[in-house]
């Protein structure tokens, strides 16, 4: 496990460490990249699938309250939910807690 994230060196990045996580259900970390007069919260995150997903959910919700208003934010990552299965509670809760913070997922299947 672990979360990495590489960037060219025509950007200026700093490690937003308020955003950055380490527990045994979520990892991300976050940078706030800048060029120009362009400035972006950039982010990955993983979840363990032996993670509580439960408990992914609560740190996941946390997080996404943490995001900089003023500038905007980008999440990628693994989140180790099958978004395919259609009822399943925690992937139900999940989108919806991605939908309600103003997210929307882009998949290419």
């Amino acid at each position: 496990s672990g979360v990495c994230m590489y960037v060219h060196s025509s950007f200026n990045a700093t490690v937003n460490n308020k955003l950055c996580l380490t527990t045994e259900n979520i990892e991300s970390l976050f940078l706030t990249i800048n060029k120009g007069n362009s400035k972006v919260n950039l982010g990955v995150i993983y979840r363990s699938p032996n993670g509580d997903s439960k408990e992914f959910l609560k740190e996941f919700a946390h997080l996404t309250s943490q995001f900089p208003k003023h500038i905007k934010s980008i999440i990628l990552g693994d989140y180790n939910f099958d978004l395919l299965r259609q009822g399943c509670t925690e992937v139900t809760k999940f989108e919806e807690l991605i939908l309600s913070q103003g997210f929307f997922p882009l998949i290419s299947i």
